[in-house]
């Protein structure tokens, strides 16, 4: 492994030094590997594991849980208590065939009555490691593989009768207008769907406004240019929040304000509690 990838003369541009990994040789068998992966993986699945609360849902894991000592300046000795210590979790998954390496350390949390040290690094790791495991298209165990279909052309059809077949199909249908012959719609045709993928048909009339909630930003600026409407997002990630409420019936000029929000900024909205809390995260 290696820390620094290049150094480059800042004058010119240069490469200087270009690094990578080196191999050095096999420094363990193949054997002993698994064999240490195997236990790792007790520590979570373990009645005696000191990992178990690091346990993810519908994934493998093999992990190590840590705790370090931070020294104290002033004395010269280490700081003690219950929450002055820096506390950690490494993790991969999916255990069986590790995909991905997550390493979550906290600082001196301010612990609520009945917390310990660990209580904050699991809620971190689980957060990040899960919404990565999915962003990473790694399916959890016993999830259903859904096919992509190529997406029919309902352009000139009744919209009441595209929206029936569509929610045959397992889409879900948003309207724009107020109903009737469909004249285009988003995405259009031939595109690949899965179950769940929203489908925009645009008709003639005023756009009642739709729930917007779990919305992708791409399928809201989709509405937007559909619907003609002064639609103003904020954040990243997928909608939260909407400034009007769904079966409002806006009128061009109307802003509506769509929040939207990573998975992790949404965990960390939910951890709030008014207190400072000095966290340090690697990975």
């Amino acid at each position: 492994p290696y820390v620094i990838d290049k150094v480059t003369n800042p004058n010119n541009g240069e490469i200087v030094q270009n690094h990578g990994p080196e191999e050095k040789g096999q420094p363990i068998t193949e054997e002993t590997a698994h064999k240490v992966k195997e236990v790792l993986a007790s520590t979570i699945t373990s009645d005696a594991g000191t990992g178990k609360k690091f346990a993810l849902n519908g994934y493998t894991l093999a992990g190590k849980t840590g705790t370090a000592e931070i020294p104290n300046p002033a004395t010269g000795d280490y700081f003690r208590g219950a929450s002055n210590y820096l506390y950690s979790f490494i993790g991969m998954a999916p255990a069986e065939d590790p995909q991905l390496i997550v390493y979550v350390f906290v600082q001196q949390p301010k612990l609520q009555a009945g917390q310990v040290g660990s209580d904050p690094v699991a809620q971190l790791f689980k957060s990040i490691t899960e919404s990565s495991l999915k962003y990473m298209n790694i399916l959890p165990e016993g999830a259903e593989v859904n096919e992509a279909k190529k997406l029919a052309d309902y352009t000139g059809k009744d919209s009441e009768v595209a929206k029936e077949e569509l929610e045959q199909h397992g889409y879900k249908v948003a309207l724009v207008g107020e109903g009737g012959v469909v004249e285009t719609h988003s995405p259009e045709k031939g595109a690949k769907l899965t179950e769940g993928s929203v489908v925009i048909l645009k008709t003639e009339g005023a756009t009642v406004l739709p729930d917007f909630t779990g919305w992708s930003k791409k399928t809201v600026l989709s509405f937007k240019m559909l619907s003609g409407l002064d639609i103003r997002m904020s954040g990243e990630g997928y909608v939260t929040e909407q400034s009007l409420s769904e079966g409002t019936k806006v009128a061009p000029q109307e802003p509506v304000v769509i929040q939207l929000q990573v998975p992790s900024a949404s965990f960390q909205k939910g951890q709030e509690t008014g207190e400072e809390e000095e966290m340090i995260i690697g990975g």
